[in-house]
């Protein structure tokens, strides 16, 4: 062998690439091996960390944004109310969602992720028809909405 290559020496060195290491066998090997994956997953646990904490802040600023825009629907509907105060009936039923929207949103920005996940479940169990109805309703909705706001732009 070359000096380049590996050309042992007296002494238990192996000469790499013209730099002298030491030889001391496969228990060497295995030390070195089992402190380099030890070191690994620090560094993995760490990083893994970083993410959790990246991750739970992201959540917590959708989750403001989400309660914003909540509030801000409840305020908006309580002002179409407002106008429509020649029509009693259709005002009461606008200010009694904007009512329950609100409430709604002060009950999420109370609870923590997992509750709010618990809360969903406990529904969807206990009335999957509603669900089902609403979803299907919600979709009907975003649907109408996103057909009616095409035709306004293609009319410009």
């Amino acid at each position: 062998m070359t000096a380049s290559h590996g050309a042992r020496n007296q002494g238990g060195t192996v000469e790499i690439d013209g730099r002298a290491q030491t030889d001391d066998g496969p228990a060497a090997f295995r030390e070195h091996f089992e402190e380099s994956y030890r070191a690994a997953g620090r560094e993995a646990r760490r990083i893994g960390e970083a993410l959790r904490g990246q991750a739970r802040l992201l959540a917590a600023r959708q989750s403001e944004t989400l309660l914003k825009s909540v509030h801000d629907i409840a305020r908006e509907l309580d002002s179409e109310a407002d106008r429509l105060s020649e029509q009693a009936n259709i005002s009461d039923v606008v200010r009694r969602a904007a009512e329950r929207l609100g409430a709604t949103a002060d009950t999420l920005a109370r609870k923590s992720p997992s509750e709010l996940r618990q809360d969903a479940e406990t529904v969807c169990r206990r009335y999957p028809v509603a669900v089902a109805a609403g979803a299907l309703l919600a979709g009907a909705l975003v649907s109408y909405a996103i057909k009616s706001a095409g035709g306004r732009s293609g009319e410009a």
